[in-house]
């Protein structure tokens, strides 16, 4: 899985280059042109040990291992109905704004189906605007590079080293390269090309 991993980080570089160096010359947006909004849920109160719960709240470490780990979760109490803008959807570009300062910032890419996840008040989900000229993967590989997670780092704030905080407001000013749709599509295809191997790795194909 970690040789897979480094093929697509290789693959990236080779199409795009350093997304800070910006060695291609692309075009460069923040954040602020391209998400309409971040969706994050709410602050809950979990029941520990309650395997039937029929609402479970996605943790922070069901990303910071830059794959959506849908098994990290943890049960709702009974009663709380989960509003439909906090749960989680296949597609969704997953983003943690809280953490140690090595994971602050950490993101994933919901690639199964849930119907009963939902998110935390740590995780948001970037909601594009119409039009917005990326693809989720491309981004998510741009966010996964180690020059720009030193720069979500960077925006992060916090007085303890145990744990960083990004605002809203300070990740919309992150500046990324914009290659050609058609170029994102191409690193895409590979990109998925890739990660049916990885799922492969982890049993997540069915068989």
């Amino acid at each position: 899985i970690a040789h897979l991993d480094s093929l697509t980080e290789a693959i990236f570089l080779e199409m795009f280059g350093d997304p800070v160096a910006n060695p291609m010359g692309w075009a460069r947006s923040a954040i602020s042109e391209l998400v309409d909004r971040f969706e994050a849920g709410k602050s809950i109160e979990t029941s520990a040990g309650d395997r039937d719960a029929r609402y479970w709240v996605i943790k922070v470490s069901a990303i910071t291992s830059g794959y959506y780990r849908p098994e990290e979760v943890k049960p709702i109490p009974a009663g709380y109905s989960p509003p439909p803008g906090h749960f989680v959807r296949r597609g969704d570009l997953l983003f943690s704004r809280a953490n140690t300062e090595a994971l602050v910032g950490a993101s994933a890419l919901v690639d199964v189906d849930s119907q009963n996840q939902v998110l935390s008040d740590k995780i948001w989900r970037f909601v594009w605007k119409a039009g917005a000229p990326v693809l989720p993967e491309y981004v998510w590989q741009t966010l996964q590079a180690p020059r720009v997670r030193e720069a979500i780092g960077g925006l992060a704030t916090g007085t303890s080293g145990s744990m960083k905080n990004v605002s809203q407001a300070k990740l919309a000013t992150l500046q990324i390269s914009i290659p050609p749709l058609v170029k994102q599509r191409v690193f895409v295809d590979r990109f998925h090309s890739v990660r049916s191997s990885v799922w492969s790795c982890q049993g997540l194909v069915d068989t």
